[in-house]
């Protein structure tokens, strides 16, 4: 079963939990669901009241867009600062429409100081860059797209 098709089964079953966050990894592809509360509040509806089965087949439809366009996220391992190179004023890492290979580094987070890498989990063409240089990235946030090619 492709990992996209366990999505839904996924969700239906953390329905009404207090599970805030989950990953699956299938045969190196791998999805991360969190969920996010308005204004930092659970919902108060019962979960009666919510159609979950709906809900699961929006987010497989969206994943499922997601993978037939093949454009891969690359988000934050690490809270910190987002650096695109890994000296002060020195050369970037990677920029918008590179080549790049599975592994290779696009970016640093400094925590601590300790500088963190960010990674490229797949080849392709790097097409965007969403966090600019020396900006605050929380865990999981969104950092960068690879397209296939």
């Amino acid at each position: 079963m492709a990992l996209r098709e366990k999505v839904p089964a996924v969700l239906l079953l953390i329905q009404g939990s207090s599970i805030e966050e989950v990953r699956l990894d299938s045969d190196g592809a791998s999805v991360m669901l969190r969920r996010t509360w308005v204004d930092g509040a659970a919902p108060t509806e019962h979960a009666g009241d919510v159609d979950y089965a709906a809900k699961a087949d929006a987010a497989a439809a969206e994943l499922t867009r997601l993978g037939v366009a093949g454009r891969t996220e690359v988000r934050a391992p690490v809270v910190g600062i987002f650096h695109r190179s890994r000296e002060a004023d020195g050369p970037l890492l990677a920029t918008e429409g590179d080549r790049v290979d599975g592994g290779k580094v696009l970016g640093v987070i400094e925590t601590l100081g300790i500088g963190n890498d960010v990674t490229a989990p797949v080849g392709g063409r790097l097409a965007e860059m969403l966090i600019a240089d020396g900006h605050r990235v929380e865990y999981g946030e969104l950092i960068a797209v690879i397209e296939p090619g």
